[in-house]
């Protein structure tokens, strides 16, 4: 600016009223031409017609050379290229003017903020991105006020804010780590009881107490301490290096140990090789971090390191738990969504492994795959809600009876009120007590009536004095003695054959286990007035594994009940062959027959048919049983095929061996 005052004496450099010089390139970007040339006329007019010529030095070390922001490998522009640059600009109005205090304030609070205010939303791995990102938007924000606008945005103020913006932003993360590290470990710590005993290594001391009172171990020691530990009898030195010594070595408490054990006999150290080496696990210890630890993080994460190892014990312990317990356990929160099912729920109610998984079932789901009587489902919830707890006997879809027990729980604020539903089979039981039942039935009928009736002989003849037959009592008081003693045989024999789960078998010919039956059985047709054909291959193998007396019984069984239940003057056809694998034995008689709907009960304890037999076809229902169990106990398998007054064929199979 003009007339301001300012007076200067001689030549001087004045430092004031900066301007921002834009730069059209590097050095030697302006035609240049020398000076004698064109004092000569030697340059051609239209190069400097109505052009402005600058006069000043170029070469070097004649005139003042300058280092401008366009130079690039130390190239340096004369003073009167400089001139030029700026003369062009200000003919042009392209002069670089600086951008107004207010605008460069707020341009740079807005960059200056944009890491502070972006670094929360933004995972840690990417933070240092961000920042660089914003220093090239602040760069970029620069350039093109440079370029487009000539106006100049000094960016340096908010490249630093973003750099400070990291260092601080991830000083205040770290701290909220920190922070919250130690409220969650403190409140751990409150329920960490069982996570510890779960985690806490086993001492020497009580390994060594299960060799001397649990495991069949003769002798015992214990090698790398202070002094050996032993236990059990005192062997000589070569007994540990023989066939029935065990060597095995772990770590604990930062020391190699070696155990050596000597069994009773070589069958053990093959039994119990696998729970000696789940119990180094267990004494097994990791040698402790020495060292100093100068950071507080990293105290923290390795407590945090040591509480999660004990929930996640927790979490297996009780997944484990509740996968093998044999009851179905579904645990449902207060919304009726289900957060758990063991395999053996999804079993009892017949869905699908992983069904339970899926999506968000719903406990009021589960009424369909229940047969619940004369309750609803929805109805029995809305119960429990009431009451706190609700048990009851139901079925489930395939027909097994379960027992029902649905119990509220308060699990703490997260997740709050639980529902446990819980299924026991509980099929055995209720057939234990039918047959119990039923047994009682047999007992105070089948058992009584033929006692019932000698003491009322006893007592008519008592009454009549001489005047009956004597003779004709006995004979009566024999026949119900003897009905009574069958019926009392025939449950001793069931008993005894469902009490025990093998039989002692060997090679036995069904020929002659069937020719000895109807021999027992012959003299007991002839007074039913039935003939027996046995129809048989003398030339077959009929050869099974089996045992001789309960097969005999068994052929028994069905020769007597073909003969009781055949009409008097007909036939019992017993046939003997083989048939690929099996041996097949096939009684058929011409009697009453078996009504449909009891064939399917046939086979069970105590179950006799209402047939036209009259009083002599009277039993006791356990023989068929006997043949079904007996049969059974033989891999075997026994089919009946009856038509009502027309008779009946069993057909029993048993698995056939070749004799060599």
């Amino acid at each position: 600016p003009a007339n301001k005052g300012e007076e200067f004496s001689g030549l001087a450099n004045v430092r004031r009223y900066h301007r921002y010089v834009p730069f059209v390139s590097g050095p030697n970007s302006y035609p240049q031409v020398s000076a004698v040339e064109l004092l000569n006329n030697l340059i051609p007019e239209q190069l400097i017609r109505d052009k402005i010529v600058l006069i000043g030095a170029t070469a070097a070390g004649l005139g003042d050379m300058l280092p401008t922001p366009m130079a690039s490998k130390g190239e340096l522009m004369a003073g009167v290229e400089v001139n030029a640059n700026l003369l062009d600009a200000l003919r042009a109005d392209r002069l670089i003017r600086e951008l107004p205090m207010t605008s460069v304030l707020v341009l740079g609070s807005m960059l200056a903020l944009l890491a502070p205010l972006l670094l929360p939303y933004v995972l840690p791995r990417w933070s240092i991105p961000l920042v660089g990102g914003v220093i090239l938007l602040c760069v970029l924000a620069s350039m093109v006020l440079l370029i487009v606008l000539r106006l100049w945005f000094p960016p340096s103020g908010a490249m630093a804010a973003a750099l400070m913006a990291y260092p601080l932003w991830t000083w205040r993360r770290l701290e909220y780590s920190l922070s919250y590290m130690r409220h969650a470990l403190e409140r751990l710590s409150e329920y960490s009881d069982l996570n510890q005993r779960l985690t806490r290594p086993s001492t020497l001391e009580q390994m060594g107490r299960m060799f001397d009172q649990v495991l069949p171990v003769r002798a015992w020691r214990l090698l790398g301490g202070e002094k050996p530990w032993r236990g059990g009898d005192s062997l000589p030195a070569a007994t540990w290096k023989g066939a029935l010594a065990r060597q095995y070595r772990f770590k604990h408490d930062g020391r190699r140990y070696e155990l050596d054990l000597v069994w009773h006999q070589a069958l053990h150290a093959d039994t119990y090789d696998y729970w000696v080496r789940a119990m180094l696990v267990r004494v097994r210890t990791h040698a402790p971090n020495v060292g100093p630890r100068y950071e507080v993080l990293e105290k923290h994460i390795d407590r945090l390191r040591r509480e999660e190892d004990r929930q996640e014990a927790l979490t297996r312990f009780f997944q484990v738990t509740l996968a093998q317990i044999r009851e179905g356990v579904i645990i449902a929160d207060a919304c009726g969504v289900i957060v758990y099912a063991n395999p053996q729920a999804s079993f009892l109610l017949g869905l699908e492994m992983g069904a339970l998984d899926a999506g968000q079932p719903m406990v009021t789901d589960l009424g369909r795959e229940l047969d619940l009587r004369e309750h609803g489902w929805d109805d029995l919830l809305r119960q429990s809600l009431a009451e706190g707890r609700t048990q009851l006997e139901c079925r489930n879809r395939q027909g097994a009876d379960l027992y029902l027990d649905i119990l509220l729980v308060h699990a703490g604020d997260n997740p709050g009120r639980m529902m446990i539903i819980s299924f026991k089979d509980i099929s055995d039981v209720k057939q234990a007590l039918r047959a119990r039942s039923e047994m009682l039935d047999f007992l105070s009928h089948d058992l009584r009536s033929p006692m019932v009736s000698v003491l009322a002989l006893t007592e008519k003849m008592r009454q009549q004095g001489n005047g009956q037959s004597l003779e004709g009592f006995l004979d009566n008081v024999q026949h119900y003695a003897q009905r009574n003693l069958n019926i009392a045989e025939q449950f001793l024999q069931l008993a005894r054959v469902e009490a025990v789960e093998s039989v002692e078998m060997n090679e036995q010919d069904m020929l002659d286990v069937v020719e000895s039956a109807i021999d027992m059985v012959q003299i007991q047709a002839q007074q039913a007035d039935i003939i027996l054909r046995f129809d048989y291959d003398p030339d077959q193998e009929v050869w099974v594994l089996g045992n001789n007396e309960l097969l005999e019984r068994l052929m028994v069984n069905l020769l007597t009940n073909a003969i009781k239940y055949s009409h008097a003057g007909s036939s019992v056809d017993v046939r003997l062959y083989a048939r690929e694998e099996s041996v097949v034995c096939e009684v058929r008689d011409r009697g009453v027959g078996i009504p449909p709907e009891f064939q399917e009960r046939l086979f069970q304890r105590f179950s006799r048919a209402s047939t036209s037999g009259g009083a002599r076809t009277r039993g006791a229902g356990m023989g068929l049983r006997f043949v079904k169990v007996v049969t059974e106990r033989h891999g075997g398998d026994i089919q009946v095929e009856s038509v009502v007054n027309e008779g009946s064929r069993f057909t029993l199979s048993l698995p056939r061996v070749e004799i060599h």
